[in-house]
């Protein structure tokens, strides 16, 4: 797992800080924790600009809320060790990218990705579709350093039965942007609209290579044709 963090600041008090976890989702015990070890680490009270979204993996790592019942299903069985060590974690990333700071210039679009999803999940009869893809590009000393995506797809195609530690697709979208560089850009994606739209599996063209699980393949598939977006948008 991996922790994503952008920060983008016109002065003190006026930040952003958009952090990007390796999650099913986000908890507000987890999201409280993190708060209070970023005052306590900084002396700033960051609440007002945190904003925490997720990859929405279900292959990904768990036992991060304490609350029993449906949570030990959704997240695993709370472990307090490994909560520890994902808040330092989280507070380690949005230290870096305060850190890091420098003069710079903030774009936005929305690009337009169809092909990646099909229609959400629950079966109710109707037909609900939205592939708004928002963006925002951050340029550090003239260079594109950095991309934002929202993007509302549900980030499980692997299944339980596969046993695999993966970013699913969400991180396959991440990887797919980033390929497209010749130069280390720091892409990071929230999945929003409640992660409700389905993957789909469209048809692209891609090199032989070494045979890999069909979920591999699959998320490969998405990543391409959500990145030729991102990058008709830039």
């Amino acid at each position: 797992p991996d922790c994503r963090v952008m920060a983008i600041s016109r002065g003190e008090g006026f930040e952003v800080i958009l952090l990007r976890a390796d999650t099913i989702g986000m908890f507000q015990q987890l999201r409280r924790a993190l708060v209070l070890e970023l005052q306590e680490r900084t002396g700033r009270d960051l609440d007002h600009a945190l904003v925490i979204g997720s990859t929405h993996t279900h292959s990904g790592p768990g036992r991060v809320i304490d609350g029993g019942g449906p949570f030990d299903l959704i997240a695993d069985r709370f472990f307090p060790e490994f909560y520890e060590r994902m808040v330092d974690a989280m507070a380690d990333a949005v230290e870096a990218a305060l850190d890091d700071l420098k003069p710079g210039r903030v774009g936005y679009g929305f690009a337009d990705a169809p092909d990646g999803i099909d229609d959400r999940r629950c079966e109710d009869g109707l037909t609900y579709e939205n592939s708004t893809l928002p963006v925002i590009a951050v340029e550090q000393e003239g260079e594109l350093a950095g991309l934002h995506l929202a993007y509302a797809i549900h980030g499980t195609v692997q299944g339980i039965d596969d046993l695999l530690l993966s970013q699913d697709v969400s991180g396959g979208i991440e990887q797919a942007v980033q390929d497209r560089f010749d130069h280390d850009v720091h892409v990071q994606m929230f999945n929003s609209w409640g992660a409700d739209m389905s993957p789909s599996n469209p048809n692209v063209a891609t090199r032989e290579g070494a045979p890999q699980y069909d979920g591999f393949d699959q998320t490969e598939r998405v990543g391409i044709v959500v990145a030729d977006a991102v990058e008709a948008e830039l």
